[in-house]
Order: structure tokens, then C-alpha cells, then sequence
């Protein structure tokens, strides 16, 4: 029998402050940071009470194992490190999605976010944590 493996095509990312089950497998975030910025108004050592991950994987197939890392600013630090092992199914997506309770700001910057399919395939997203409020 021959492997068929394939990795996705694509993946979305979105950034929020809290993920809910509902009912018919569906999920709800709340809280979605707009356009991939996050506006802190403490200084950096501080922590967001929480930050949820969502992603989506597109046109995959295949067992992989699937190893996740968040880093903060040029990668001094990981912040957060995960293997876990995946089924993708053809014409289907496959959603990651975790909640980070809470989520450590050792500096500001951007944040970049990895996932490492079979020690090969690497997907990346970034993100970037600035000092500032919304005008309101």
C-alpha cells in the first residue's frame, strides 16, 4: 500500500481572546484581533489574560505528525511548543485551534507562529504585539 500523503496548501490564521463549542461542531471565537495586531496597553512582562489560535489547513491528506511553536521577537524565545498527531482528509479542511492561558509578552514585536509537518513542511504566520489603545 502507498502512502498518499499531502501536505496542505494553505493555511488562515486567526488571532482571538477566547473560543466556545456550540452545538453541530461548530465553534465560536469572540474577541478577534483585527489585521493581525495586538495593542497592549501595559509594558512588556506582562501577560493577555488569554490568546486563542485558530487555523485552518487546506487541501492536506494524510497522517502527520504536526509539532507547533510560538516564538516571541527574533526567536528568543519559544513561548510555547506542541507535537501532536494529525489526520487530514481529502476535500476537507483540517482546523488547529488552541487557547493559551495566559499569553506571555516578554517584549514587543512580532510574534511568529510555526507549524512543522513530519520535520519537513514548514507553515509560518506572524503577528505583532504594540503599545497602544484603540480610539474609540
Amino acid at each position: 500500500m502507498t502512502d498518499n500523503k499531502k501536505y496542505p496548501d494553505s493555511i488562515k490564521v486567526l488571532l482571538a481572546e477566547e473560543i466556545r463549542q456550540e452545538k453541530n461542531n461548530k465553534l465560536s471565537l469572540l474577541g478577534i484581533f483585527a489585521g493581525d495586531d495586538i495593542l497592549l496597553n501595559d509594558e512588556p512582562g506582562k501577560a493577555l489574560p488569554a490568546l486563542v489560535v485558530y487555523a485552518v489547513f487546506r487541501g492536506g491528506k494524510g497522517k502527520s505528525s504536526v509539532k507547533t511553536n510560538i516564538f516571541s521577537p527574533n526567536k528568543e524565545k519559544e513561548i510555547f511548543s506542541r507535537t501532536s498527531e494529525v489526520i487530514m482528509k481529502e476535500n476537507q479542511n483540517m482546523i488547529v485551534a488552541f487557547k493559551l492561558t495566559p499569553f506571555e509578552v516578554p517584549a514587543f514585536g512580532k510574534y511568529s507562529i510555526e507549524w512543522i509537518f513530519d520535520n519537513s513542511k514548514k507553515y509560518s504566520f506572524e503577528f505583532e504585539i504594540k503599545k497602544g489603545s484603540l480610539q474609540g
